[in-house]
């Protein structure tokens, strides 16, 4: 393994004159893109970390950088400028606990995947971190290196058959969250607020929220926001009735957000936007209160009969306000 410097005010990279060392950097190479220089990505590229104190940008086409080992703390260290469309996938091979940094002055990546060598291994955001499209995580655990780091993921959220995240104790904003139905996912949501934007993607383009029933889930006390922002469908399914308990959930949205299967939480805060059944779906439990019509915006809760008849419905207490 070797550190590779760009040079010269940066370059290609993967030429080697971008390099103040003989060579390029490769699998298990760490990169430095030094300040004042702009490495362009013309291809794909492999090394084993990346350090970003300049400009890392591509030829105008989508291009994907992997990072495959590290013997540094930080596998990636973005603090400079990443522009263009950047997918980057962690396939690591590291041992222990590694730090990624994925803000910096300027710009984000776009889709990030990361598959570590096993489930046991930790990968932890240092800074607020943005993701300008998805983030999935087949294998591994993403954390926070303190609970005050805010994430969002403008898309989809993966949370893989291995995969395990840990959203800390700070505001996160997800566009869509899947929790595979497997015993080796795991989710911690925050102890303060989780904003589901249920923002229109491919990855999940019907499902917004589903939580696998054999899936370890941690409500940590925060509540759960659902904030839709168009009018196309986006379903929620909270697994097997009596699995995983939501804890305070509010709905703050204009549009209609239907659940599919048995919804169940400790309060129900509907501000603005309609919750309703979908056809075949089970009840609802809300072991505290319901209060429907708290914001500026129509607000409603409504219930259909399946072939079956209705399934049961209950509620601590309710409250209707005047919208």
């Amino acid at each position: 393994m070797a550190t590779y410097n760009s040079t010269g005010g940066g370059g290609d990279f993967n030429q080697d004159s971008t390099w103040a060392e003989t060579g390029q950097p490769s699998t298990g190479d760490t990169a430095v893109i030094s300040s004042g220089d702009t490495v362009t990505l013309t291809a794909d590229a492999a090394v084993g970390s990346i350090d970003i104190q300049g400009t890392l940008t591509t030829d105008g086409t989508a291009r994907t950088l992997t990072l495959d080992a590290n013997e540094q703390g930080y596998i990636c260290e973005h603090r400079g400028t990443v522009s263009t469309t950047i997918n980057l996938v962690i396939n690591s091979d590291f041992a222990g606990n590694k730090l990624i940094r994925l803000n910096g002055t300027s710009g984000n990546f776009n889709d990030v995947s990361i598959t570590l060598q096993s489930a046991s291994r930790v990968l932890e955001y240092v800074m607020n971190t943005t993701i300008d499209g998805d983030l999935s995580i087949p294998m591994g655990k993403l954390q926070s290196y303190s609970p005050l780091y805010s994430l969002t993921v403008t898309k989809a959220c993966t949370v893989g058959n291995s995969g395990k995240l840990n959203l800390g104790g700070s505001t996160v904003s997800l566009g869509t969250l899947n929790v595979n139905n497997s015993a080796n996912a795991e989710i911690t949501f925050s102890s303060a607020t989780t904003t589901i934007t249920l923002n229109p993607n491919s990855t999940h383009p019907t499902w917004g929220f589903s939580l696998g029933s054999a899936a370890t889930v941690n409500f940590n006390g925060g509540t759960i926001k659902f904030a839709k922002v168009d009018s196309g469908t986006r379903y929620l399914q909270m697994g097997a009735q009596g699995v995983h308990v939501l804890n305070d959930v509010i709905i703050d949205t204009n549009h209609n957000i239907p659940w599919a299967s048995h919804f169940e939480a400790a309060s129900l805060d509907i501000q603005d936007g309609q919750l309703n059944s979908y056809g075949g779906s089970d009840g609802i439990t809300i072991t505290g209160a319901l209060t429907v019509g708290n914001g500026t915006d129509a607000a409603a809760l409504t219930y259909t009969a399946d072939s079956n008849g209705f399934h049961d419905q209950s509620f601590g207490s309710v409250t209707i306000n005047s919208n």
